[in-house]
């Protein structure tokens, strides 16, 4: 019984461990895509208010 519970907080740390190193290399793929999102409803909002 004790050696799960110690089974479980390695895997739950190493999961937690790992998104973090991934959000703390993706700043600049989440800065791209922002950029992309604003450049996509700026199309949309001039096509929607100049449409006939």
């Amino acid at each position: 019984m004790y050696s799960k519970i110690i089974i479980d907080i390695l895997g739950w740390t190493g999961s937690i461990l790992y998104l973090v190193a991934y959000a703390l290399e993706a700043y600049a793929t989440t800065g791209l895509n922002a950029v992309w999102i604003v450049i996509g409803l700026f199309t949309l909002g001039r096509k929607w208010l100049t449409r006939s």
